[in-house]
């Protein structure tokens, strides 16, 4: 994703937009992601978030709303935060 990320960084919010809607229950299957699904895809959901700016993530909050999808955001940044992110440490 690094090499690419000038080229796919403006796709990052809206696939994020799209995952978050599935897995707090507002999508098509209106019933989230199964356990095994979700720690699947966290990987990938965790570098497009390593690929999205600080302005994206800042659109995302505000059109995600009000409710489950937003607080599924913080949770998801909270998360990435934790078990992600590169801090320097080892």
């Amino acid at each position: 994703m690094g090499q690419h990320k000038d080229t796919l960084g403006i796709y990052c919010p809206h696939i994020l937009s799209d995952y978050i809607c599935v897995l707090s229950g507002c999508g098509p299957e209106k019933s989230g992601l199964k356990r095994e699904i979700d720690g699947a895809l966290r990987p990938g959901i965790y570098a497009l978030v390593d690929a999205c700016s600080l302005e994206d993530l800042q659109q995302l909050h505000a059109v995600l709303g009000e409710g489950p999808r937003r607080s599924a955001l913080q949770a998801l940044r909270l998360d990435y935060e934790r078990h992600f992110k590169y801090t320097g440490k080892i």
